[in-house]
């Protein structure tokens, strides 16, 4: 899969077919690519191109994504949601950039990583463990000016095990990251790493956010995960650590969160909450109507010790 998000990142803008794929997208990962082109949200030269990238396999229901297929077309809708919404609830939230050091859990897309450098940051590092989802953000990344691009970079690493020296950031962030981590494990990390008095800006989705999903799915058997990540709510509530899932040839971690648990985690490492807000996240796709709401916490920790 090697240089594929960075192919189709760049062909998809250069074609203008991203706003499609981005109205497309929550349909082909849940329903299918036969949903999406029957529904019309794609045409059959849009199945082509992802097939040519290697992102489409075929099956006895007809063409499907690719597990690495799932990935960029998020990485992309989330990419191209994001150079389109008026505003988003982390970004309008940090602070003064220029001069400082940021990294950013679960980078995803890699779009804080180029926001920050565009706001003059010092340095800007991601990291995330989905190798397509690092060479999509690393193809982001190079669009930018030299100037800009020579102060980032995108790293493929999980933050239960970060490959930086103590200290070497001022603000952390992590944009929905910290539902899929094994919790609580990279919060001495994110200590370690972090200056004194540095902060940490996060988003979680809440139990509430899975309820809603987990709703909206049924019957299908995806709802399990949902509901998975809703019972997880409540070792993390206490402070212990969350469970792995092993559900329908899938393992990994998801829980819904509240600031209860982020105080317990954190205060055992030297943090302290200092602030606290809840919204909606509104996601809305040009070409598409539906809107898709959720809520959210983002919180605001500060390493006092």
């Amino acid at each position: 899969m090697k240089r594929i998000a960075a192919q189709v990142l760049v062909d998809l803008l250069q074609w203008g077919r991203l706003p499609a794929l981005a109205a497309a997208q929550h349909v082909m990962r849940h329903r299918g690519l036969a949903t999406a082109l029957a529904r019309g949200l794609l045409v059959q030269a849009d199945v082509d191109r992802l097939a040519a990238a290697g992102l489409v396999t075929q099956t006895p229901t007809g063409p499907e994504l690719t597990y690495a297929g799932r990935d960029v077309t998020y990485a992309l809708t989330e990419w191209f949601q994001q150079h389109h919404r008026p505003w988003d609830f982390m970004r309008d939230s940090l602070p003064a950039l220029r001069g400082r050091r940021l990294l950013d859990l679960g980078c995803g897309e890699g779009f804080l990583v180029v926001h920050a450098l565009r706001r003059g940051a010092a340095l800007s590092v991601g990291v995330d463990v989905v190798p397509e989802v690092v060479q999509f953000a690393r193809a982001a990344l190079s669009l930018e000016p030299p100037d800009r691009r020579h102060r980032g970079m995108v790293v493929r690493a999980a933050a239960e095990a970060l490959p930086f020296d103590r200290g070497s950031f001022d603000l952390i962030t992590a944009r929905v990251a910290f539902n899929y981590f094994d919790l609580p494990r990279p919060v001495p990390e994110i200590a370690r790493v972090l200056r004194p008095t540095g902060r940490v800006y996060m988003t979680v989705e809440t139990p509430w956010h899975y309820f809603r999903q987990f709703l909206s799915k049924l019957p299908s058997k995806a709802a399990v995960v949902d509901l998975f990540a809703m019972v997880n709510a409540v070792p993390s509530f206490f402070g212990w650590p969350v469970w792995r899932f092993n559900l329908m040839g899938r393992s990994g971690f998801t829980a819904g969160l509240l600031p209860t648990a982020l105080r317990r985690w954190f205060s055992r490492c030297g943090f302290r909450i200092v602030a606290v807000r809840h919204g909606a996240r509104q996601i809305q796709v040009p070409g598409d109507q539906r809107k898709a709401a959720h809520g959210l916490f983002l919180i605001v920790l500060e390493r006092i010790r």
